[in-house]
Parts: C-alpha cells; structure tokens; sequence
C-alpha cells in the first residue's frame, strides 16, 4: 500500500469514527447531559458552554433553555434568567419547573400578581407542589394575609415534612408577629426531622438573636461550628455574632480557634488582625498578620493588610518596603499590579510625585486599561501643574469609565487649571445630571461661582444639594460661609446653628459661630461658642488659635498668654500650644519670647515646617535675611512640595541680594506648578531688570501669564516689562489697570509715573506721584520716588 493511500485512508476512518456513529439529536443529548453533569457539580460556567453547544445543534431545545436559566439564576443573573426561562416557556409551556423559576424572580422582583399566576398554574397540574405551594404562601403573606400564608406552609410542613423552605418562612411569620417562642417551635420541630440542616440552625440562632437570648443564639452558631469544624465560613458567623453582640474578646478567641483549625484561611489572620488594630494594638496586628504570612508563604490580602498596618502606626517606610516586596515577589501578577497602585497613592500623599507617576508607568506598561491608575496619573499631572497632560490622560480614562463621577470631577479641575472654565463647567455640569446624588460636583460649581463673585449662582448650587440631601452638612457649612462672605452674617448664623443640632457636627457649628461672631465684633458670644467647640474637642488647632485671636482682637494679650500657659502646662508636650504661645508672644511685642518658643516647637517636632517658617517671619521683620534664609531652607527639606514655604525662600533670597538663588527658586516653583502665578511674577520682575533682550522676552512671557490672575502687582509687573521693552502704549493700559485695582501702592505709582513722563506727559506723571506720597500709606515713599519728583519740578 502507497503511503497517500494509506493516510487517506486512515482520514476516512477518523471521519467514520466522529461522524458516522452518531446524529445531530445523539450529539445535542451528549452536550445536554455533560452540562447537567456540570451544573450538579457546581461547575457553572463549564455547564454554560455545554448548553451552548447544544442550542447550537438545536435552538429550539427547551430543555437547555431551561437549564441556562437554571445556571443563571444560581449565579444571580436575573435579567439572563429571565429571558432563558421565558424561552423554555415558550417552546414547551408543559415545562413546569420553568414556569416555578419563573415565579421565583417575579415574587424576588416584588411582582406579586405575576408570582402568584406562575404559581396557581403549576398547581393546577400538579397540585401537591410544594415549590408552587411556597410561592403562593409567600405571596399570601406579602399582601398582608398572613393567617392564610401560616395554614398554607403549615400544610406543606405536614405534605413535605423534608423541606426546609416551610419551617423557615413560618418560623419567620411568627417571628414578626412577637411569637418567637412559636417560631423556635417550628424551627425545632423542623430539626427534628432534618437534624444536619445548617440553614434550620442559622434560623433558629437568627429568632434567638433576635430576642437577645444571646446564650441561646451562642449555643445554635457553636452546635454549626461543631457540624463542620473545618468550614472557615462557620467559625466567621460565629465570630460575626460575637462582634455585633459586643463581646470582643469572644470574637477574638474564635479568630484564635480558625487558625488552628484552618491555618490556611487567611480570613482568620485578617479578621484578628483587623480586630487588634481597632482596638489600637497595632504591634498585636502585625504580630498575626507576620504569622499568617509566614504561614501561607506570601498572600496578597495579608501583605496589603500589614501595609495598611503600617501606615496606620505612622510607619510609612515600613508600609512601602511591604508592597515592594510583594511587586517583586511576582511583577507579572494582577495583584502585583495592585501593589503598584497602593504604593503610587502612599508617594503621592507623601508628595513624592515623581516615585508615584513611576509606579504608576510600570502598572500601564502591564495593564494599560487599568482605569484607576490612569486617573491617578491624572490626578498626578495635576498635582505637577501640567493642566494639559492631566485633560489628555482623564479623557482617556473617561472614555473607558463613565459610571464613575471622580473622573469628570477631576477634568473639571484639570480644565480650571488649563484656563478653560467653560469646558470646567460643562463638565461639571454633566456630571451632576448623569449622577444627581454626587454632591462634591455641585459643590465645586459653587466654588466657581464664589471665585467669580457670583453668590447667588453659587448658592443656588448648594441648594440644589440641600433638597437633595438636607444631611449634607459640608454643603450646610458651605452655604454658611457664602452667605458670610456676602454679608449676610444672621442668615450665615442661622445655617450654622443648624449643625449644632447633629451631635457629631456640634463641634464644627460651635467653632463656626465663633469665627462669625468675632468678625462680627460679639467677643463674649465668640467666646462662649469657641469653648462650646473645644469642650467637644479640647485640642483642635484651627479652634484653639480662634480662641486665642478672639483675645487678641480685643487687645487682652496677657489674658491670651495666660490661657496658652495654662493649656501648655496640661499638655507639655504639645508642639502646637507652644507655637501659639509664640503667636501670642509677637501680637505683644516680645519677639525674644516668640522665638523662644518657635524653637521650643521646633524641639519637640522636629519634622514639623511651621515652627521654622514662623522664625523666618521673625527674621524678616528684623530685616535678618541670612538667618532667616536658614530657617526656610530647613522647611523645606521637611516639606519639598511646599509652593509657599518655597516662594517665601524665593522672597528672602532675593532681598539678600542673591539673585542667582531667588530665580533658581522661582523657576523650581513654576516647574512644580506653571500656575503659581507670585513666582512667575517676581521672575518676571527680576528679568524685566536686565537689560538683555532674551530675558527681556522672557519676562514678558512671564509676566503675561501672571497677569491673567488680574492682580494689580502681576499688572504692575506686566506694565513695567513692556516699558522695558518700550512698548510705551502697552505699558500705560497695564500700569493704568494696575493704578485702579491698588491706588495707595507706590511702587505702582512710581512706575505709572515713569511711563507718563517718558511720553512726555510731565503733569500727569507729577499728579500720580504727588497723590501717591500724600496717600495714608506714604511712609514707604522711596528716594527714588523724591528724585522723580524733583526731576518733574525743574
């Protein structure tokens, strides 16, 4: 035999074999009863593929409907259920066990009439159905007929002593009606005939919890456990009892009895670890989450949750080398990928952005769909001021994304910040139609419209969220404060005793209507309502320092110092109450004292900025550039991020006459955030002062920018760089604008006066100059000012 015929033959005997010894019905049949295998198994998606196969042979086999809406219906897919059971129902309305699931999702889904139909037909041909006998007890005791439902389930209890269903509903109908002794009557009678039946336990523990016999319900959950005591699910409900009945260290003991009978369950390490941790033993927590890690070799869950640990004992370089460890273990794993995004949030509240954006790379070089890193990459180009990249990468994220309302709320802010305040509003505009119950859109909107001093639209918003959710305290505070900054100081009042009324926002309202009576001048009234706050809260910051100004504004300095004093010594070792002490120090005129006790604070936290950036007040004051300079640079290696204690560096560097530093600051700045508009205005001012024309350039850049915030100085700044330029006529309409928005600032009117008297209009020049130097705040007036003035004389 030819080798072509002998593999052509043995290709026909394969066709037999595959073909030949069956029909389309056969195959259909053998897909079937593989599925029905599956599905018995638990194995659900296996026996979904199976009953595809058969429709395939046969679309209008009911059976496999059926089944599929069996499948769906364990999974809890109810709309797939739905449809699947109707399609058997409609190939074969004999197919009554469709007709009962169909039932089943109309009582879930509250159709009661539509129930009860499924129900009466399926007893019509079957009457001693006890499913169809439920249903219609059930619907019975929905409508309110609860005496009928009671004899009905008695009924099938007495036809189907072996069905659980009956013992639970009308132990629970009892139940409700204050008979729980009748309920735990059925419930036992029910035992009795089903003794292993875990759901009858659970029953009759749920009737005794439900009375407080907790000795009773303690008894049933243990009698669970001891049925299955290597099921970790039944040691948790006990635990779960425990817990909900108060009694922690039981709880606690029950954790301790998981691990040793399942010490493969990495629930019982979690759920102890988490029990530590809630009552402040953290070195416990991370005791038993080391155990369990230990134990199972490594787990994502454990590891996270020793993170989490961490940082909650303020251990962050711990928390970090936990989730590096776990990326390292297996980069490849999705979990590892979750590592990624957990650390890139710990560096970017640490404002460490760029280690945040490089965690963040590597999870998008592996998974460039994962929605939440990309907003978080978003929100990091945000933080960076890169308004442009931070629209471009939420888009992205939002096509992918539309049910979440943080990405559109973060376009809108990248929008903001890119100069586009339509496009800002637009969004936040869609995203409080597509999802009315998320106030923080609304509530920015109303930011907006208080920053282009439009109260009214701005309060309109927060009333929006108010009919929506009256609760929404923050929205409460928010109007509060809209209506003081318009002026309406009662109505601001009236809102803010409304949170007096909700015990955990007393505090807050206390503290609210203490700033608005001080500012109002009702010292004794702020007074009371600040120690109202404190009472609640007796070491709050932002209260304390209210307190502490409400005696200042009146002038009563040693009474201040004697309040601080005595907190100080309840509290020695607190860092804030000698900063105020401080304060309170330099509102009398002691700066020996204030700077005693800066460095007192700086002492007792020596990771805290502020206590340096108040000695750097100090020596600006005195005009001690150097020592101050020091106190600066050492804020901001405790805080790199920081825009402010950065541009204030900026400020002393350059009154030292270190240019060189101050524009190396300047510019850090703006690499930071483009939109700090001071530091791209002192840059601007310095390089309008060489007579370089790249720089010269440079500064209008600069300054054009600055110049958007409409801020007479940027103005100023932008005026005075064009004069530099010679661009006269640019320079007048900036100078004049800047005139109008600050008339009293000299170095404005000095500049004006300049340009004026370059054009040759020595009148008007000599009229800026003598209005400025009469003005209140002519003190300040400059020799170059006096010999301006004598040159326009002569």
């Amino acid at each position: 035999m030819s080798r072509n015929i002998f593999c052509l033959s043995v290709w026909v005997l394969a066709f037999f074999l595959l073909t030949g010894c069956s029909n389309p019905e056969e195959r259909r049949d053998a897909y079937y009863q593989k599925a029905v295998t599956h599905f018995e198994g638990e194995r659900y998606s296996l026996a979904e593929v199976e009953i595809r196969n058969a429709l395939r042979i046969d679309p209008d086999f009911a059976k496999a409907q059926l089944l599929l809406g069996r499948v769906y219906f364990v999974q809890k897919n109810w709309r797939s259920s739905y449809a699947a059971l109707n399609s058997a129902v409609d190939l074969d309305p004999d197919l009554l066990e469709a007709h009962l699931y169909l039932g089943r999702i109309y009582h879930m889904a509250g159709e009661s009439e539509q129930a009860e139909e499924k129900a009466r037909l399926v007893l019509e041909r079957d009457p001693g159905n006890a499913d169809a006998g439920i249903i219609m007890a059930t619907v019975m005791i929905r409508q309110g007929e609860l005496e009928a439902g009671r004899m009905s389930l008695e009924e099938i209890i007495a036809a189907h002593p072996d069905r659980e269903e009956p013992y639970i509903l009308l132990s629970r109908v009892l139940a409700g009606q204050n008979l729980a002794g009748n309920a735990v009557d059925v419930l036992s009678a029910g035992l009795e005939v089903l003794p292993d039946n875990r759901t009858l336990m659970l029953a009759m523990a749920g009737v005794f919890e439900s009375v407080q016999d907790y000795c009773g319900a303690e008894e049933e959950y243990r009698r669970i456990v001891a049925h299955d005591p290597g099921n970790g699910d039944m040691h948790l409900m006990l635990v779960h009892f425990f817990q909900r009945t108060g009694q922690v260290d039981e709880a606690m003991k029950e954790f301790q009895s998981l691990m040793l009978a399942r010490p493969d369950d990495n629930r019982s390490y979690l759920g102890l670890g988490a029990m530590y941790m809630e009552e402040s033993r953290f070195q416990d927590a991370v005791q038993v989450l080391e155990q369990g890690r230990a134990y199972l070799g490594g787990d994502y869950d454990l590891s996270f949750a020793l993170a989490e640990t961490y940082l909650d004992m303020g251990d962050v370089p711990a928390a970090r080398a936990m989730l590096h460890e776990e990326i390292k273990r297996d980069p490849e794993h999705l979990r590892a990928l979750d590592a990624g995004k957990y650390l890139a949030g710990i560096y970017y509240d640490q404002g460490d952005l760029d280690k945040a954006a490089h965690q963040l790379d590597m999870v998008l070089r592996r998974n460039p769909d994962d929605v939440h890193a990309r907003t978080m990459q978003g929100r990091i180009f945000l933080a960076r001021g890169e308004p442009a990249m931070a629209v471009q990468t939420l888009r992205r994220a939002y096509r992918e994304e539309r049910d979440d309302p943080e990405i559109p709320l973060l376009l809108a802010r990248a929008h903001f910040q890119n100069n586009e305040p339509l496009m800002a509003v637009e969004y936040l505009r869609g995203v409080s139609r597509s999802s009315p119950g998320y106030a923080r859109a609304r509530q920015e909107l109303a930011e907006h419209h208080l920053g282009q001093g439009d109260h009214l639209r701005a309060l309109q918003e927060i009333d929006r969220v108010l009919s929506a959710d009256p609760g929404n305290m923050p929205a409460r505070i928010q109007r509060g404060d809209v209506l003081a900054m318009k002026g309406d100081a009662s109505l601001a009042a009236e809102e803010y005793s409304l949170l007096l009324q909700d015990e955990e926002w007393a505090g807050t309202g206390h503290y609210k209507l203490g700033v608005l009576e001080a500012s109002r001048g009702n010292f004794a009234l702020a007074h009371s309502h600040l120690e109202k706050a404190l009472a609640r809260s007796p070491l709050n910051q932002q209260v304390l320092q209210a307190r502490v100004m409400v005696d200042l504004s009146q002038n009563r300095v040693e009474e201040a110092g004697t309040y601080v004093q005595e907190l100080r010594a309840e509290h020695p070792g607190e860092a804030f109450l000698a900063l105020l002490h401080g304060d309170v120090y330099l509102a009398g005129q002691d700066p020996v004292m204030a700077r005693e006790m800066f460095a007192l604070a700086a002492s007792m936290e020596p990771e805290w900025m502020v206590p340096w950036t108040r000695k750097a007040t100090l020596d600006a004051e005195a005009k001690n550039w150097k020592p101050g300079i020091a106190a600066l640079e050492k804020a901001l290696l405790l805080e790199p991020e920081s825009i402010q204690v950065g541009f204030m560096l900026g400020t002393f560097y350059e009154q030292a006459g270190q240019k060189d530093m101050a524009e190396k600051q300047y510019a850090a700045i703006l690499e930071r955030d483009p939109g700090f508009w001071p530091a791209a205005n002192n840059l601007a001012f310095m390089y309008a002062s060489s007579s370089e024309e790249q720089k010269l350039q440079k500064a209008l850049e600069l300054a054009s920018k600055a110049a958007k915030s409409n801020h007479p100085q940027a103005l100023d700044t932008l005026g005075w760089t064009h004069y530099r330029l010679g661009n006269l006529d640019m320079a007048l309409e900036k100078l004049d604008l800047a005139r109008q928005g600050d008339p009293q600032n000299l170095d404005i009117a000095y500049h004006l006066a300049v340009v004026l008297a370059e054009i040759g209009d020595r009148v008007g020049a000599l009229g800026v100059l003598e209005q400025a130097m009469s003005s209140p705040g002519a003190d300040g007036v400059s020799a170059r000012m006096l010999e301006l003035r004598q040159e326009l004389d002569m």
